[in-house]
């Protein structure tokens, strides 16, 4: 019978209930990952635990343990009781020893242990054959005090969203263990040969390993949003344990682990961070510059996002000049600055950019050029003509969205600026502040997977004129001054330089 329970390991005190209307917290737990992964597999799961009333009962010892052969998931509640208790501890032990004795502790590098941290603890307590194993913190720093505040269902507030996605990351990766688990018993029941080494995970879209840099606690939720999407998608992640943080060993295993790499990410938050033992610079400075060791012998494309511009720190405000300077400035580097949900959509148009390119199919007409045209919404009505005259002249026209979801919207205009043949920024009611800001996006245009260049760039002047508007002058765009009223004669170097002339 193919192995599909899962035991719930936990210190008595850590599912006491805190007040009348609340279950106990490990209670809480088990219920929302019986619903959990019940969603998510299309069945009930089997999930168990003792009362712990009953403890020291040798009957009930025995049953527990002889219970662990088809056991296929141990989650193990830590908290600074579960490693003084005797008895948790020996369960987690003796799970650990007899999976181990079958070699079946991990599958495909998934461990069966689940170590959900309740309460910190240190990684020392950790059995030695689980301690590289990554953990779920249910915990998170209180950003006005720096106190650690434990997350529950009833913590309210961002605490409780962060629970929830919590519990969704655990349920998510133990079904994973399951499937996996079914699958290769399955194949051991129809006497198949036994399975090959597993290959790097790959996608459709050609990607295989992310090395997702480890951060400082404070962008800490904003890289785990990314590690998500990366998950949903597929994507194998590094690193996927604990790594040493001490000399020769840490260099050893990061070396190791950016080898396999096809892309880096970085998150910047506005701490320098721990320095590990041995070396002089923060671990994600550590982490950045190793990139760029020449002992990996190839070039790893890095993606680096900055939560923030400022830091106290002197040590950060160097690191982050190092990688404006540094790395945004290489070819094998972009570096945002901008919203989350932006960079995440970045990652994953660059790791689609290894996609084959689809078949040109001999004898088509040649496409209708698109030109994208951005604006300040309140300069919709005024783009009216403008838009009109560019239809007329055989153009498609696609305008700037601003009604909807924020996130869509966002996404639609990344698509825009990377699939379409042209833009033309209005800079009519935008201040001198919202065009910089576009001409930064043009510049770093080819973040968002586009894979070759723009037909035309320009910037349309527009009322109300300004001295300042009169002098604009930029090398990454056309500049085309448009004067008090809409004169079509103004958009000719740029319907000429997308009809293949060179433009002015």
């Amino acid at each position: 019978m193919t192995r599909q329970k899962i035991f719930i390991s936990y210190g008595h005190i850590d599912n006491e209930s805190m007040g009348q209307n609340h279950e106990g917290w490990v209670s809480s737990l088990h219920r929302a990952l019986e619903v959990r992964l019940g969603q998510l597999r299309g069945k009930k799961p089997d999930i168990w635990r003792d009362n712990h009333q009953l403890r020291g009962n040798n009957d009930l010892t025995n049953t527990i343990f002889d219970a662990y052969k088809e056991l296929a998931v141990l989650i193990s509640i830590m908290s600074p009781r579960y490693f003084s208790s005797e008895w948790c501890v020996r369960e987690m032990n003796t799970f650990i020893e007899q999976a181990q004795a079958r070699g079946e502790l991990r599958y495909r590098n998934k461990c069966r242990l689940f170590k959900v941290i309740k309460t910190p603890v240190s990684l020392n307590l950790h059995p030695e054959p689980v301690r590289d194993v990554l953990g779920y913190e249910f915990y998170a720093e209180d950003p006005e005090t720096g106190r650690m505040r434990e997350l529950s269902p009833w913590s309210g507030s961002s605490y409780e969203q962060l629970y929830w996605l919590r519990v969704d990351d655990l349920a998510q990766d133990i079904a994973q263990v399951l499937d996996t688990v079914e699958e290769q018993e399955r194949s051991a029941e129809e006497e198949k040969e036994p399975e090959q080494p597993e290959e790097p995970v790959t996608t459709k879209n050609g990607a295989k390993t992310i090395y997702l840099a480890e951060c400082t606690y404070d962008v800490k939720e904003s890289r785990e949003t990314i590690l998500r999407g990366l998950h949903q998608h597929g994507y194998n992640v590094l690193p996927d344990k604990a790594i040493p943080l001490h000399e020769p060993e840490l260099s050893a295993e990061l070396r190791d682990m950016l080898s396999q790499a096809d892309l880096a990410v970085h998150m910047i938050g506005r701490n320098y961070g721990l320095v590990p033992e041995g070396v002089n610079t923060s671990l994600p400075h550590l982490q950045a510059r190793m990139c760029r060791d020449p002992a990996l012998g190839k070039i790893i494309p890095q993606l680096v996002w900055m939560a923030c511009h400022e830091s106290e720190d002197e040590r950060q405000l160097a690191f982050m000049d190092f990688l404006r300077d540094e790395l945004a400035a290489g070819s094998e580097a972009d570096l945002l600055e901008g919203h989350l949900e932006d960079f995440k959509d970045l990652v994953l148009d660059r790791l689609q950019r290894t996609m084959p390119p689809e078949p040109e199919d001999i004898g088509e007409e040649q496409p209708v050029v698109s030109i994208y045209i951005v604006c300040e919404k309140s300069d919709l009505d005024d783009i009216i003509p403008l838009e009109d005259y560019l239809f007329d002249q055989g153009f498609d026209v696609v305008v700037q969205l601003f009604d909807g979801n924020p996130a869509e919207v966002r996404r639609d205009h990344q698509e825009n600026l990377k699939n379409l043949d042209a833009v033309l920024v209005y800079y009519g009611t935008g201040e001198e502040l919202w065009l910089r800001a576009k001409l930064r996006e043009l510049q770093k245009i080819g973040g968002y997977g586009r894979e070759k260049p723009m037909k035309a760039k320009g910037v349309y002047v527009a009322p109300p004129m300004t001295p300042r508007k009169g002098r604009l002058r930029t090398h990454e765009a056309m500049v085309l001054q448009g004067g008090p009223a809409f004169d079509p004669s103004s958009l000719k170097p740029f319907v000429q330089k997308l009809r293949g002339g060179t433009g002015s």
